[in-house]
């Protein structure tokens, strides 16, 4: 989808899987970053802010398609939280802007919420917040540090990938949403392959595509368009 005079470094799909908000770059202008909405079907390419020497990594959508999560950095500085909106004029909102690093946003499937990654203890960690405006964050530990963390569809789980002895394990720990966002205690699902490099639960939480890294290749993911079609039985 990307053309091949941008550089793409992040994804993540729009609610109605109709179109993806990117990261891109210039081949020519490496640090020069701009997030863009692509239209999956066609390719076409619309920025929503002009590129800047500033990294706006795209880390989830809402589930109503108006707001997204980004990660945050200019040179120098450590990475940071913010959000704009999709469904009018789009400009940078600061959501979490702190001495530690910050990263991996996702929103709660009410909008109400978010979870993140924080090394302001000293190890990467999730923690959960209230949104738009921070509250009183709260950490969800499980005894390792914080790799990747996603949510269920329908925002009653949480996922945490975190370091496990000298692996990495995958915890979910149960959400209650109310006036806060009450978070159970994270169990181990399973732990991963020594060679992973990620995971993305289904909308159901009940299968994970996880991957894999094999000999010295770089991981890559491809995206196969109209892939029901390719089963149909041959005549």
């Amino acid at each position: 989808i990307t053309p091949r005079d941008r550089s793409a470094f992040s994804a993540v799909w729009s609610p109605d899987d109709s179109e993806l908000v990117a990261n891109l770059s210039q081949v020519t202008r490496t640090d020069m970053w701009g997030p863009v909405l692509v239209t999956a079907e066609s390719g076409q390419i619309r920025e929503i802010l002009e590129p800047a020497k500033r990294w706006t990594n795209p880390t989830d959508a809402s589930a109503d398609g108006k707001t997204l999560l980004y990660d945050d950095q200019t040179t120098g500085m450590k990475m940071n939280l913010g959000y704009l909106r999709l469904d009018g004029k789009s400009e940078r909102t600061d959501y979490l802007t702190t001495p530690a690093n910050e990263t991996g946003g996702r929103l709660s499937a009410d909008g109400r919420f978010i979870a993140y990654l924080s090394d302001v203890s000293g190890t990467t960690e999730v923690y959960v917040d209230s949104f738009p405006k921070p509250s009183s964050a709260r950490r969800v530990a499980t005894g390792g540090a914080a790799l990747q963390l996603d949510l269920r569809s329908d925002g009653k789980e949480l996922f945490i990938l975190a370091a496990d002895g000298d692996r990495a394990s995958l915890f979910a720990s149960e959400l209650r949403s109310g006036a806060q966002l009450e978070t159970g205690r994270p169990q181990k699902l399973f732990t991963l392959p020594v060679e992973w490099s990620g995971f993305a639960p289904a909308p159901k939480g009940d299968r994970f595509l996880l991957l894999e890294r094999v000999g010295n290749r770089s991981p890559s993911l491809t995206l196969v368009d109209n892939w029901r079609a390719q089963l149909a039985p041959e005549k």
